[in-house]
């Protein structure tokens, strides 16, 4: 405990067996009203043989820095000679937290807190949802790992999050299913990072939920990083080989993204976000994927405003493992330049299902915009479930005011074909001009339409306008 700050130097190096807490605050707070304090020279000099239940934060408490060196985390695995911080349990708490190095641990707590008491359960889970205050946590080329045979936890909270040429990863590497990976901000902003939870073997990557009370922004390596990422996503599934295309066999294969992958017999967790106000460009992902038996999570977004600008949002299969299902619960939807909503099979697995409505259950989304292609990438925008092997498709539901389709924007499901609702309600109906879709077809060679089943079932007011 230092409130004037804490540095860990880039030649700093930190291996403690159990539990290690840092913070700037100026109390360990312990039952029975009893503190340990640096301000006051009356307090008790030696600290209690017992876990603290808080930590008062002062107005003037200092920042973390973290400036420790170690390897980027990469296959193979395990790790090994791991440095910088590390530990069973690594707690920092600060004013603000600066991370430019590594930290790694079975359970990962960081909270940037300007002012108030941060709450510590006796598993040094920290619950700062008390502090008046929040300050910032940044990441800049730096790491934060929970990876193992079964994946740690890992828990930010801060006013703002910044994530810069970064990696916040749990993954799991043996038997053992993972644990979640917490992100809570008002605003966070991922730029050329990953937030990963993914699975190398058979246990069960953990969950990823992303809360941001204000934006989620998340900011890709550009255009050439896009297409390279989608060239390798369709012709991997395809089992096509190219030596100019190598497989993507790890999470930092995209570049950028919120994903969920598994790349083993183990299942994905599921990924939630919630915003008011998510921003995706520049070859952004927000995925759970799977690349050979195991099964892909579900993928929720509730945000009001979503932009897609050459991002994706997918939930798709690439073996013999199921696709998860993707849910939008959206006001306003604007995808551009190749950006989808997919829940496809390019495997033998089933494909999952795409549901796009209101914020409320009952509601329907007020616009969804969906301009095909205006760069040069391999596809146009608009929402799939699509089969290109054996898989069966997945359903597609959308619920909406106003649907505009440009471009060469479809929303379809191709594939052994399932019936699928698009309903427009109370606005101008669907505009689709020249080129542009809403169909459903058979490719592949999985299972044909039981007797008497109808497709496509559509309720909507459609208007084929000329133009490009």
């Amino acid at each position: 405990m230092n409130p004037n700050g804490i540095v860990f130097g880039a030649d700093s190096r930190l291996d403690i067996k159990g539990a290690f807490v840092a913070t700037t605050g100026h109390s360990f707070l312990f039952d029975q009203n009893q503190v340990f304090t640096t301000i006051d020279p009356h307090s008790p000099p030696l600290l209690l043989v017992k876990t603290p239940l808080g930590i008062q934060m002062g107005s003037n408490s200092g920042d973390i820095i973290n400036r420790s060196v170690a390897p980027r985390i990469n296959p193979p695995f395990p790790l090994t000679d791991q440095e910088g911080i590390k530990g069973r349990a690594v707690s920092l708490i600060g004013s603000n937290i600066h991370n430019s190095g590594a930290i790694t641990a079975e359970k990962i707590s960081l909270a940037a807190v300007k002012n108030g008491i941060v709450n510590i359960s006796p598993d040094l889970k920290l619950n700062s949802d008390r502090a008046i205050s929040f300050g910032d946590i940044t990441i800049d080329k730096g790491q934060i790992d929970a990876s193992g045979a079964g994946a740690g936890t890992i828990g930010l909270r801060a006013d703002k999050i910044s994530l810069n040429d970064s990696q916040i990863t749990a993954y799991t590497l043996g038997a053992i299913d993972g644990g979640a990976i917490n992100l809570k901000a008002n605003n966070i902003d991922i730029n050329r990072s990953i937030v990963s939870a993914s699975t190398f073997s058979t246990g069960r990557s953990g969950d990823i939920a992303i809360q941001a009370d204000q934006s989620l922004n998340v900011t890709g390596a550009g255009l050439a990083k896009f297409n390279n990422v989608l060239d390798r996503l369709f012709f991997q599934g395809l089992e096509f080989v190219d030596p100019n295309l190598p497989k993507l066999e790890q999470p930092q294969d995209f570049g950028t993204g919120i994903l969920a992958l598994s790349f083993s017999p183990g299942n994905t967790g599921n990924l939630r976000v919630e915003t008011p106000k998510l921003v995706m460009t520049k070859g952004a992902f927000l995925s759970t994927l799977t690349f050979v038996a195991g099964n892909a999570g579900n993928l929720q977004v509730i945000a009001p405003e979503i932009t897609l600008d050459a991002a994706q949002l997918n939930a798709e299969s690439q073996g013999n493992g199921n696709s998860g299902n993707i849910l939008v619960q959206t006001q306003n939807l604007r995808a551009s330049n190749g950006s989808v909503v997919a829940a496809s099979t390019f495997g033998r697995g089933r494909g999952g299902n795409v549901t796009i409505g209101g914020i409320k259950d009952s509601e329907p989304a007020t616009n969804l915009t969906f301009d095909g292609n205006l760069l040069d990438t391999p596809l146009f925008s608009g929402i799939f479930t699509n089969t290109f092997v054996s898989g069966n498709a997945g359903a597609i539901d959308v619920f909406a005011r106003d649907i505009s389709l440009t471009r060469g924007a479809s929303i379809a499901s191709v594939g052994p074909v399932i019936p699928f609702l698009v309903q427009i309600v109370e606005g101008t109906g669907a505009i689709l001009r020249s080129g542009q879709s809403i169909a459903s077809r058979s490719m592949g060679r999985g299972e044909k339409l039981a007797p008497g089943q109808q497709i496509p079932v559509m309720r909507a007011k459609l208007q084929l306008l000329p133009g490009n």
